[in-house]
């Protein structure tokens, strides 16, 4: 089983070096940096935390290269801002890797002192603070924390590499059965925005998450007979392309229930051009 290794925390915490001591540890690995991603992007280019940034095509470049070296036989090693949510919808897209998860912290004393380490043009100054704090809220689960501010790269390193605790183990269809909160960008009645499609249900998406297109999740809501812009379901099933990286949840309200031949005849307005199985 190939290894995926994620790793987060706010800039001056190592990241880039221990992600480095890792991938150079093993046999066959791709070292992702998030932000050499990031800044692929040159003509429009804006910053990841203003309006209008090119996150989307940036998750989109990551799941594709992430997606690449594994079924190439690598194991990958990939840091950058990465919320919990986010790390879990990974974890479960790439369900044949182990992936470890880990959220690199420490005091602000130290960041502040690793921050003015770094080279001038690179230093975050009181934006660093910033990014810690926000990090300390960030509702990561304790198994995923490690401080660093009393060890050496080496040893954080070696923690990572030998602890168990970091292990993501979700299952690819842990989502059945869950209540999930669903966005509706395409309403009842609404027209498709490329194709010749209307929807005759609420489809929308759960935020962040993200699919094999490098979107979020997508969802069908049945059961609802007016047009919504958000909805709070379980999920009762997935409909799983064969033929297309973009599984679709279906959802309804807890006091409702949808067999296959009905999961099947409510979707088929866009489901008719794929092929699929439906998956409980």
């Amino acid at each position: 089983m190939n290894k995926l290794y994620l790793l987060t925390g706010p800039a001056g915490v190592g990241k880039s070096t221990v992600s480095e001591l890792i991938a150079n540890s093993l046999e066959k690995s791709i070292l992702i940096e998030g932000d050499d991603v990031y800044h692929l992007v040159k003509g429009g280019y804006v910053s990841p935390w203003l309006e209008g940034n090119h996150l989307n095509i940036f998750w989109k470049n990551v799941v594709s290269l992430i997606e690449n070296s594994l079924k190439s036989g690598y194991d990958v090693v990939f840091n950058y801002i990465i919320s919990k949510a986010r790390a879990e919808s990974l974890a479960r897209y790439f369900f044949y890797a182990q992936t470890k998860f880990v959220v690199l912290l420490v005091d602000e004393e130290t960041i502040v002192k690793r921050d003015k380490l770094r080279p001038k043009d690179s230093q975050m100054g009181e934006r660093s603070i910033v990014l810690l704090k926000e990090a300390l809220k960030g509702n990561y689960d304790t198994e995923s924390v490690l401080y660093t501010t009393d060890l050496t790269e080496q040893e954080t390193f070696e923690e990572i590499i030998k602890n168990d605790r970091f292990i993501l183990t979700p299952k690819p269809l842990d989502y059945i059965g869950k209540i999930v909160d669903v966005k509706i960008d395409r309403p009842l009645a609404s027209k498709h925005p490329k194709h010749d499609i209307f929807y005759t249900i609420n489809y929308g998406y759960i935020p962040n998450t993200i699919s094999g297109d490098g979107e979020e999740l997508d969802a069908y809501v049945l059961g609802e007979y007016m047009p919504l812009e958000t909805f709070k379901g379980k999920v009762i099933a997935v409909i799983h392309r064969t033929d297309d990286d973009d599984d679709k949840l279906i959802v309804c309200s807890e006091d409702k229930n949808f067999n296959d031949d009905e999961i099947r005849a409510l979707t088929n307005f866009q489901e008719r051009f794929f092929n699929s199985v439906i998956i409980r």
